[in-house]
């Protein structure tokens, strides 16, 4: 009977070469897997090309495919080794480190970590990653990298990844209390770092003492006046300098 040979590739396709017969050669081949190293063909006892059960040997090139079922079939299995590709990341165009990783890493999506040095008051807005170093390049989609980032357009792996990620300045929310009722017409939306503006004066009625924190996020800010009367923002209190939002109460009287 002919003997036909089942080559199945690492992303599960198989092909069926053959026929062949006793002293023939296998008509074994190498494909390419980009990011790995092709091994050869394996079988559970071994590499084809050491294999010691069949009367022939390994060569290069292939033969016609055939459906025939009663002929005798062996199976071989392409293995690989993930190459190596360094990532070089970047905040806000300074240096930062590099990582050392493998391919298979990456296969399923290599979830990145945002920096722990980002400073207060600022978000971070994402990685990006780039294969030319200077290049802000396509944003990871919930700090993911992926297979598509190593590589290239043309099907061509790259050992030297360059990741820049970047920060904006923080964007908060004042809330105004006037009487135990939220003013939400009188919202402020302001970024870090901003000049504050001057603040309304509430019309209830009542003498308006001046603004005081009810809520910020620290804690020991409440209860701290930071505008007069005439909603001019307290010495010190120009900016906005919070890392997060601040409700302000009125101070009324009568």
């Amino acid at each position: 009977l002919p003997i036909y040979v089942n080559f199945v590739k690492h992303d599960g396709n198989v092909e069926k070469v053959g026929p062949y017969y006793d002293g023939d050669s296998i008509a074994s081949y190498g494909y390419s897997n980009a990011g790995y190293y092709f091994e050869g063909w394996y079988t559970d006892g071994g590499s084809l090309n050491n294999e010691q059960t069949f009367p022939f040997t390994a060569v290069g090139g292939y033969g016609e495919i055939s459906n025939d079922s009663t002929a005798k079939q062996y199976t071989f299995y392409s293995k690989w080794t993930a190459r190596e590709f360094t990532v070089y990341y970047y905040l806000d165009g300074s240096y930062s480190h590099y990582v050392t990783y493998t391919m298979d890493q990456v296969e399923n999506g290599l979830q990145l970590s945002e920096p722990d040095n980002i400073e207060p008051g600022f978000d971070f807005d994402g990685w990006y990653a780039s294969f030319e170093y200077g290049e802000t390049g396509s944003k990871l989609q919930d700090n993911v990298f992926t297979r598509e980032n190593v590589i290239d357009s043309w099907g061509y792996f790259d050992s030297r990844i360059y990741c820049n990620g970047y920060t904006t300045k923080a964007t908060y929310t004042i809330t105004f209390i006037v009487d135990d009722v939220e003013q939400t017409a009188q919202t402020i939306t302001i970024q870090h770092g901003a000049s504050l503006p001057t603040l309304f004066v509430p019309t209830t009625g009542k003498t308006f003492a001046g603004w005081q924190i009810k809520s910020s996020p620290n804690t020991s800010e409440v209860g701290n006046w930071v505008a007069d009367g005439s909603g001019n923002w307290m010495s010190g209190y120009s900016t906005y300098t919070w890392t997060g939002n601040l409700v302000l109460e009125a101070i009324l009287f009568g």
